[in-house]
Protein backbone atom coordinates (compact mmCIF):
# COMPACT_ATOMS: atom_id res chain seq x y z
CA UNK A 1 0.00 0.00 0.00
CA UNK A 2 1.12 3.48 -1.31
CA UNK A 3 0.30 6.32 0.48
CA UNK A 4 -0.47 9.19 -1.86
CA UNK A 5 -1.70 12.85 -0.42
CA UNK A 6 -2.67 11.64 2.84
CA UNK A 7 -4.82 8.62 1.61
CA UNK A 8 -3.58 4.92 1.51
CA UNK A 9 -3.22 3.52 -2.09
CA UNK A 10 -3.79 -0.11 -2.63
CA UNK A 11 -1.97 -1.55 -5.33
CA UNK A 12 -4.78 -2.49 -7.99
CA UNK A 13 -5.75 1.09 -7.00
CA UNK A 14 -2.76 2.49 -8.45
CA UNK A 15 -2.73 0.34 -11.26
CA UNK A 16 -5.63 1.20 -12.40
CA UNK A 17 -5.14 4.96 -11.86
CA UNK A 18 -2.31 4.83 -13.83
CA UNK A 19 -3.07 3.28 -16.44
CA UNK A 20 -5.96 5.37 -16.90
CA UNK A 21 -3.52 8.39 -16.57
CA UNK A 22 -1.36 6.86 -19.35
CA UNK A 23 -4.33 6.36 -21.21
CA UNK A 24 -5.53 9.82 -22.01
CA UNK A 25 -1.77 10.02 -23.44
CA UNK A 26 -2.49 7.03 -25.53
CA UNK A 27 -5.66 8.70 -27.17
CA UNK A 28 -3.21 10.74 -28.82
CA UNK A 29 -0.67 8.24 -30.15
CA UNK A 30 -0.76 7.27 -33.69
CA UNK A 31 -2.61 3.62 -33.44
CA UNK A 32 -1.88 3.47 -37.27
CA UNK A 33 0.69 4.61 -39.67
CA UNK A 34 1.89 4.41 -43.00
CA UNK A 35 5.16 5.47 -44.66
CA UNK A 36 5.21 6.24 -48.00
CA UNK A 37 9.09 7.50 -48.20
CA UNK A 38 8.50 10.89 -48.79
CA UNK A 39 6.10 11.18 -46.36
CA UNK A 40 4.06 9.48 -43.90
CA UNK A 41 0.52 9.63 -42.39
CA UNK A 42 -0.83 8.63 -38.71
CA UNK A 43 -4.04 8.13 -37.27
CA UNK A 44 -4.89 8.78 -33.32
CA UNK A 45 -7.69 6.56 -31.68
CA UNK A 46 -10.37 9.23 -32.82
CA UNK A 47 -9.18 8.79 -35.99
CA UNK A 48 -8.85 4.87 -36.07
CA UNK A 49 -12.50 4.53 -36.07
CA UNK A 50 -15.45 3.52 -32.74
CA UNK A 51 -13.24 0.52 -31.60
CA UNK A 52 -10.36 2.16 -30.73
CA UNK A 53 -11.29 5.69 -29.66
CA UNK A 54 -14.10 3.71 -27.29
CA UNK A 55 -11.80 1.12 -25.71
CA UNK A 56 -9.23 4.54 -25.09
CA UNK A 57 -11.53 6.21 -23.28
CA UNK A 58 -13.16 3.63 -21.23
CA UNK A 59 -9.21 3.14 -19.94
CA UNK A 60 -9.60 7.01 -19.19
CA UNK A 61 -12.63 6.19 -17.53
CA UNK A 62 -11.54 3.60 -15.59
CA UNK A 63 -8.86 5.33 -14.19
CA UNK A 64 -11.07 8.25 -13.41
CA UNK A 65 -13.77 6.28 -11.70
CA UNK A 66 -11.08 5.00 -9.76
CA UNK A 67 -9.56 8.31 -8.69
CA UNK A 68 -12.22 9.80 -7.57
CA UNK A 69 -13.09 6.73 -5.59
CA UNK A 70 -9.46 7.18 -3.58
CA UNK A 71 -8.61 10.83 -3.53
CA UNK A 72 -12.65 12.05 -3.58
CA UNK A 73 -14.13 9.88 -1.38
CA UNK A 74 -16.84 9.39 -3.86
CA UNK A 75 -18.74 6.15 -4.19
CA UNK A 76 -18.62 4.20 -7.33
CA UNK A 77 -22.20 3.94 -8.68
CA UNK A 78 -23.58 0.81 -8.10
CA UNK A 79 -27.56 -1.07 -8.34
CA UNK A 80 -28.57 -3.77 -6.72
CA UNK A 81 -27.54 -5.82 -9.95
CA UNK A 82 -24.08 -4.67 -10.02
CA UNK A 83 -21.68 -3.82 -7.64
CA UNK A 84 -18.75 -0.94 -7.24
CA UNK A 85 -15.95 -3.21 -8.36
CA UNK A 86 -18.48 -5.54 -10.91
CA UNK A 87 -18.96 -2.56 -12.61
CA UNK A 88 -14.97 -1.54 -13.02
CA UNK A 89 -13.99 -4.89 -13.87
CA UNK A 90 -16.97 -4.51 -16.64
CA UNK A 91 -16.16 -1.82 -18.41
CA UNK A 92 -12.40 -2.82 -17.88
CA UNK A 93 -13.15 -5.66 -20.17
CA UNK A 94 -15.15 -4.06 -22.73
CA UNK A 95 -12.52 -1.82 -23.21
CA UNK A 96 -9.97 -4.92 -23.30
CA UNK A 97 -12.55 -6.50 -26.34
CA UNK A 98 -13.11 -3.22 -28.04
CA UNK A 99 -8.80 -2.96 -28.61
CA UNK A 100 -8.42 -6.19 -28.68
CA UNK A 101 -11.49 -6.08 -32.08
CA UNK A 102 -10.09 -3.06 -33.44
CA UNK A 103 -6.60 -5.34 -34.01
CA UNK A 104 -8.29 -7.98 -35.15
CA UNK A 105 -10.55 -6.04 -37.72
CA UNK A 106 -7.53 -3.98 -39.14
CA UNK A 107 -4.60 -5.23 -38.60
CA UNK A 108 -2.42 -3.66 -41.27
CA UNK A 109 -0.18 -0.52 -40.53
CA UNK A 110 -0.26 -0.86 -36.57
CA UNK A 111 1.68 1.29 -34.79
CA UNK A 112 2.54 1.96 -30.77
CA UNK A 113 -0.80 3.73 -29.48
CA UNK A 114 -3.18 0.01 -30.48
CA UNK A 115 -0.77 -1.87 -28.73
CA UNK A 116 -0.34 0.50 -25.62
CA UNK A 117 -4.01 0.50 -25.82
CA UNK A 118 -4.18 -3.05 -25.32
CA UNK A 119 -1.75 -3.44 -22.75
CA UNK A 120 -3.72 -1.28 -20.65
CA UNK A 121 -6.97 -2.39 -20.87
CA UNK A 122 -5.34 -5.57 -20.26
CA UNK A 123 -3.58 -4.45 -17.09
CA UNK A 124 -6.70 -2.51 -15.98
CA UNK A 125 -8.81 -5.95 -16.66
CA UNK A 126 -6.37 -8.04 -14.29
CA UNK A 127 -6.57 -5.55 -11.56
CA UNK A 128 -10.48 -4.53 -11.81
CA UNK A 129 -10.56 -8.93 -11.35
CA UNK A 130 -8.28 -8.44 -8.66
CA UNK A 131 -10.18 -5.83 -6.80
CA UNK A 132 -13.76 -7.68 -8.03
CA UNK A 133 -12.42 -11.49 -5.86
CA UNK A 134 -10.69 -9.31 -2.89
CA UNK A 135 -14.43 -7.19 -2.08
CA UNK A 136 -16.25 -10.33 -1.96
CA UNK A 137 -18.95 -8.78 -4.35
CA UNK A 138 -20.96 -11.46 -6.70
CA UNK A 139 -21.50 -12.02 -10.30
CA UNK A 140 -24.69 -10.43 -11.19
CA UNK A 141 -27.83 -12.44 -12.06
CA UNK A 142 -29.35 -11.00 -14.72
CA UNK A 143 -32.63 -12.67 -15.91
CA UNK A 144 -32.56 -15.37 -13.06
CA UNK A 145 -35.22 -14.50 -11.59
CA UNK A 146 -38.01 -16.88 -9.89
CA UNK A 147 -38.30 -19.87 -11.49
CA UNK A 148 -41.92 -20.27 -13.74
CA UNK A 149 -43.86 -22.78 -13.21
Amino acid sequence: MVQIAGRDVTTPDLALIAAGAVGVVNLFLPWYRIDFGFASASANAFDAGFLAWASALLVVVVGGLTAAKVFAGRALPSSAQIGPNALLLALAGLALVLAVLRLLTESSATFLGLYLGIALAAVQTFFAFTLFKASGERTPDFGRGSPTA
